[in-house]
């Protein structure tokens, strides 16, 4: 497996290369589109205008048919795929016809309470003496946990480990699917296993769609996991549903090449299911890049890390893999790393990570959240979100992944999510914003560093700092301005209730000639620290704290001031003081 994956990257290294030449069109290719007889007859196969097929169950292996141009292959009740369907001489250059559902064999091993550790195996081509005596039960929700290239589902790997995780957390609550295509994946011709996608997702649906025939399953009731290109098998399955729609679908860290800017009908989006979340962990535009995709495709799309570069994932660990697992194996541990935490975040058991949570922000970009600009979750939570295991089914956060189900219904748009994580498991870290606002009689403009000792009701950390990586777009603190950082830690300080901060005096006035006449000087309002961790807005208002100085002197360079709980509610004053410094950053000068 590792000698396969590393020649898969060298292939699609010199496919990227090719591709940026490529300038074979198939015949009936036109201005972006592929136009023939046998496209239409596909489109017609794949209506959507009901939920459910209208099918026999006949072998498949007398249903076989391909059109006389070579352009369409159709498979029983599964229908027809146009081969060119998505050609693109630039994102997808080369195309191959699907293999049957016979070739690729896609099982389902099946898992309740009743049976955790020896699964019911079926096929897609579902009977209904087989699920009437399973121990399937249409009364609870199922899930469908779909591995992407070079996988297969293994009980002993990270599909069984989210299956054990469900059934611990949530015991006799789920039916969990485990699906398997590893013979539509085992191939070192990814693009092969990229056309195989729309058959396994044609043929789950078919099974799905099995279930509501024979037991009166509820759409609404099913949730899609899928890694990888097993993310675009459940945009395959999602989109077979229209009226209902597939209640839930997770993308964990969807397949990048050969999924670039293409056509939303060829790959995963938001309209796959009623609401469909997707964390990035490795993105990029070119396989060199990244093996994950960049667009936002869902309804909450997380980056963890901006969503491309994950904690411990880098060259030195990657020398690492090498010395400790071998040449190949080390490197494909490595080049699969940032794409395989995706899967590791979900993985986290949300019993472990007490009042810290993988709450993500609505932010322009990465390096706006940060600088701290995008620390408000709204008074309705509208602007962040929770990506969290068991969704509305967690008896604490349940409600707030309610609510944000109801919100992607309702407007159906998309929101880019960002935070940050450490490099172990359980991965989460406390979030807090730290905005300092100047008063308006401060004396002038000044430059230099602020260090701030922040003292918890919980725990005490020091020397936190500007980052110099602002140095350029901030030259200085200005009266009556407002400035935000974000400030991570690995455990929780619990309410910040004083905090001692040193201001050293530096950077661009050190040549000013006035400081001679007026030296520098810092005068501060109040400082307000915002805990971010916590989907729940009451755990936030619990830890997030507004502090006054001790003193109404303003402080001096090399000195320090001190600051704690404001004795009245400053809020209303901070809320004032923000829309009087719009016009000025709101980001640390250093």
């Amino acid at each position: 497996m590792a000698t396969k994956s590393t020649l898969v990257v060298l292939f699609f290294v010199a496919l990227q290369i090719f591709s940026t030449f490529a300038s074979t069109i198939p015949e009936g290719y036109t201005n972006g589109e592929y136009s023939t007889a046998s496209s239409e007859a596909t489109e017609s196969a794949h209506s959507s205008d009901s939920t459910t097929y209208h099918v026999d169950d006949a072998p498949l292996q007398n249903n076989f048919t391909k059109s006389e141009n070579r352009s369409t292959v159709c498979y029983g009740v599964l229908g027809c795929f146009g081969i060119y369907d998505f050609f693109d001489p630039i994102s997808r250059p080369i195309v191959l016809e699907p293999q049957s559902p016979e070739t690729i064999n896609v099982t389902y091993s099946l898992y309740t309470a009743q049976n955790k550790y020896k699964p019911v195996v079926l096929s897609y081509n579902l009977t209904e003496e087989e699920i009437v005596n399973s121990p399937f039960d249409p009364k609870k929700p199922s899930k469908f946990i779909i591995h992407g290239f070079g996988g297969s589902f293994d009980d002993m790997q990270w599909m069984g480990d989210i299956k054990d995780l469900f059934l611990a957390l949530a015991p006799d609550k789920f039916n969990i699917f485990g699906v398997d295509w590893s013979r539509g994946t085992d191939t070192i011709v990814y693009m092969q296993a990229v056309a195989n996608t729309r058959v396994v997702g044609a043929a789950t649906a078919h099974f799905i769609n099995k279930l509501v025939e024979f037991t009166n399953t509820r759409i609404e009731d099913i949730h899609l996991i899928g890694h990888s290109l097993g993310a675009h098998v459940s945009g395959h399955i999602g989109e077979r549903f229209t009226d209902p729609k597939i209640g839930r679908l997770t993308a964990l860290d969807p397949a990048g090449p050969e999924f670039y800017k293409n056509n939303p009908k060829s790959r995963l989006d938001s309209t796959d299911a009623a609401y469909v979340e997707v964390i990035h962990t490795d993105y990029g535009n070119l396989l060199i890049e990244g093996l994950g995709l960049e667009d936002a495709v869902g309804h909450d799309d997380y980056y963890p890390n901006s969503g491309y570069r994950q904690p411990g994932c880098g060259i030195t660990k990657g020398v690492f893999n090498v010395l400790s697992k071998g040449i190949g194996s080390g490197i494909t541990k490595t080049v699969a790393c940032n794409h395989q935490r995706s899967w590791k975040f979900y993985l986290v058991d949300p019993d472990t990570l007490g009042e810290c949570q993988f709450v993500g922000y609505e932010c322009k970009n990465y390096d706006d959240f940060l600088s701290g600009k995008c620390g408000d979750c709204g008074h309705d939570n509208s602007k962040c979100g929770i990506f969290g295991f068991l969704g509305r089914s967690d008896p604490v956060y349940g409600r707030f992944s309610l609510q944000q189900e109801i919100r992607a219904k309702s407007s159906n748009e998309t929101r880019k999510l960002y935070f940050k994580t450490s490099d172990k498991t359980p991965f989460c870290l406390f979030h807090y914003q730290i905005t300092i606002r100047f008063d308006q009689s401060m004396s002038r403009s000044a430059t230099g560093f602020i260090k701030m000792d922040l003292h918890g009701s919980k725990r005490n950390v020091n020397d936190v700092e500007m980052d110099a990586l602002l140095v350029k777009e901030i030259k200085s603190f200005e009266p009556g301005h407002n400035y935000t950082k974000l400030f991570t830690c690995k455990k929780n300080l619990g309410s910040v209730d004083s905090i001692t901060l040193k201001w050293q005096f530096g950077g661009a006035q050190l040549l000013d000639p006035t400081k001679l006449f007026s030296f520098p000087k810092l005068k501060i309002a109040n400082i307000e620290v915002k805990y971010m961790s916590n989907i729940d807005p009451k755990v936030r208002s619990n830890y997030s704290t507004i502090l006054c100085p001790t003193s109404d002197e303003e402080i001096k360079s090399g000195n320090q001031g001190s600051f704690e709980r404001c004795k009245f509610d400053a809020r209303s004053e901070s809320d004032s003081s923000t829309t009087q410094s719009s016009g000025g950053s709101n980001v640390w000068p250093f």
